[in-house]
């Protein structure tokens, strides 16, 4: 029994490095020891000084260092010249910083050491080793030891494994981020930047949620009197909703095309038809085509006709927009009902529609119907996406709502739809936080809403 213990330990502890420092004036058998117990041992004798103890400790790599020098309770005696086993515990403990783990280090002492348990603690000791201990309970310790070090090695490892995992996963992050990030940029660059077409001045801004969006909107002039335009939101946030938005924004810039082309011929007096086609066919696409998402999209779609005065349009469950009028002081609303019956005559500043309509994607072979409204000179139109109802309006310690928007309106008017724009961005101070929606707006004024 003894035998199969003693080959177990000298197994455990043969890879053991122990360092050995001693000096001649405390003779101590214990080299003969130290080789008895079968470990890998190196001895120092002598050292002059501390630093000497370090270096001989850093060559060697030990895993152990036993001192066998001075005995004094002096732990911090490092300081002078006097090398104690204290002093090399305590200088090994908080200064030997180039090895993760530290070396353990015993001591040695004799039945007559001054040393108190409080001397120990401070100098952060490891262990004790009696002068007269056998090599069997110093082999004990060893093998004791080589446990705890095993534990820590282990414990190192799956801190390193957990180091690498981590590196490696921000290293994705940032890449997948700088992709993100290039992408906001290339979607930001698809927005229109030319703000006035003769009788039109515009205005707009944009903020994702995230570094993409589900928002997006155009305008563009068909023909010398006629801007086409649209608003769109997609449902979800982030990189799914953004590319289903480049996706339709990249169909309505094809519908631009064909405008232009097909004005002259068959829809010169059908520009309702044709929006009413172009947003049935991507109501069908969506379904057919984009079947294995979730998503569908809010549209406000239109078209305004400077020489007519009108404004056509599809309401594809987008928020209501806003008419503002440079006349009368009442806030009203305008419903599908009353633009059927041609009541559309109205002399309030500011107006919100009441036109409805189903989101797109949600219903096959749904047919979306075109309303006709006037659109005269020095009429404003606002066009926004829902997300600017979730933000939070600090000057009144609430969520902007409605009767927020209206009001703001009412105040801005006056405005030009550029500066009215950055007026509504300071005061949500919209870009200095991270927005639970994405955010477009645009406004369109006729003849630069400047009243006299």
């Amino acid at each position: 029994m003894n035998v199969s213990i003693s080959n177990k330990m000298e197994k455990q502890i043969s890879g053991l490095k122990v360092a050995l420092i001693e000096n001649a004036s405390r003779p101590f058998p214990l080299v003969d020891k130290l080789t008895q117990s079968q470990c890998n041992f190196t001895i120092l004798r002598n050292p002059k000084t501390y630093d000497e103890i370090i270096d001989f400790i850093n060559i060697q790599n030990s895993d152990l260092v036993v001192a066998n020098c001075s005995v004094s309770s002096k732990y911090d005696s490092f300081k002078n010249t006097d090398i104690t086993n204290l002093g090399i515990s305590y200088l090994i403990k908080t200064s030997y910083t180039r090895r993760i783990i530290r070396p353990m280090v015993f001591i040695t002492v004799t039945a007559h050491n001054d040393i108190t348990l409080g001397d120990l603690h401070a100098a952060k000791t490891d262990e004790l080793i009696s002068l007269d201990m056998s090599a069997l309970s110093l082999s004990l310790r060893f093998s004791a030891l080589v446990k705890v070090l095993n534990i820590q090695k282990r414990h190192l490892n799956k801190k390193h494994s957990a180091h690498s995992r981590r590196t490696k996963l921000m290293k994705g992050i940032r890449e997948v981020r700088k992709d993100l990030q290039q992408a906001a940029v290339i979607q930001k660059g698809i927005l229109p930047t030319k703000k006035r077409f003769d009788d039109l001045r515009i205005g707009w801004m944009f903020h994702p949620s995230s570094m993409l969006g589900g928002d997006t909107f155009d305008y563009a002039k068909i023909d010398d009197s006629r801007l086409f335009f649209y608003s769109l939101d997609v449902s979800g946030h982030g990189s799914a909703a953004a590319l289903l938005s480049m996706y339709l924004h990249n169909y309505f810039a094809n519908e631009i095309r064909r405008f232009r082309i097909t004005l002259a011929e068959q829809y010169q007096t059908n520009l309702a038809g044709r929006i009413k086609y172009a947003m049935d066919v991507i109501n069908q696409q969506m379904l057919e085509k984009m079947h294995f998402v979730d998503n569908y999209f809010t549209a406000f779609v239109g078209i305004i006709d400077t020489d007519s005065e009108e404004l056509l349009f599809v309401q594809a469950g987008h928020p209501r927009p806003f008419l503002v009028n440079r006349k009368g002081n009442v806030t009203t609303t305008i419903s599908n009902s009353d633009v059927d019956a041609g009541n559309t005559e109205h002399q309030q500043s500011v107006l919100e529609t009441d036109w409805t309509g189903l989101p797109a994607a949600m219903m096959p072979n749904h047919q979306y119907k075109v309303f006709t409204v006037p659109f005269l000179r020095g009429s404003r139109l606002v066009v926004y996406s829902d997300g600017i109802y979730e933000l939070n309006y600090k000057s009144k310690g609430k969520l902007f709502d409605n009767k927020d928007f209206q009001n703001f309106l009412e105040r801005t008017k006056t405005l030009s739809a550029i500066e009215m724009t950055k007026t509504l961005e300071q005061e949500l101070k919209i870009g200095t936080n991270v927005l639970p929606d994405d955010v477009s707006f645009f406004v369109i004024d006729f003849n630069d809403y400047t009243p006299e």
